[in-house]
């Protein structure tokens, strides 16, 4: 399982306004884009997934997200590609790669500027605050 994740709980006061904020969680494993899903809306995210890199690319190029969490291996899909996507779909969301593969693959996220990684198992402050620092760094470049 590999994941991009970003925000802390404790960090959800100070940061940037998460309501109205659309994020896209991609991953091939359905619990855990579930599991990952509530948090957010539970922190006041609206949350959209996608398990294919058909379905990510295809909601990523009709629709606008502020936030994208993804795991590095989407079936069909690596983290280099889903950078290229991204791009693509000419806006600047905050991102987060989550991995709990090789490390190589948090690696490649990075080279991407990916300003968040989380390596598998993460808890859910983790993924808040990965998600805070992820929307801190995409508002910076508007």
């Amino acid at each position: 399982m590999n994941c991009l994740i970003i925000c802390v709980r404790s960090h959800l006061s100070s940061g940037p306004a998460r309501n109205g904020i659309q994020v896209l969680v991609a991953d091939g494993s359905e619990s855990l884009r579930g599991l990952l899903c509530d948090v957010l809306r539970d922190a006041g995210f609206a949350a959209d997934e996608a398990a294919t890199a058909s379905e990510f690319k295809r909601k990523l190029l009709s629709q606008r997200f502020g936030l994208i969490i993804m795991d590095t291996v989407l079936p069909g899909l690596d983290v280099r590609d889903a950078g290229q996507t991204i791009s693509d779909s000419q806006h600047c969301p905050g991102i987060v790669v989550m991995s709990g593969g090789s490390p190589y693959w948090l690696d490649d996220a990075r080279r991407l500027n990916t300003p968040a990684t989380l390596r598998k198992p993460f808890g859910p402050d983790e993924l808040l605050a990965a998600a805070h620092l992820a929307l801190t760094v995409a508002n910076s470049c508007r």
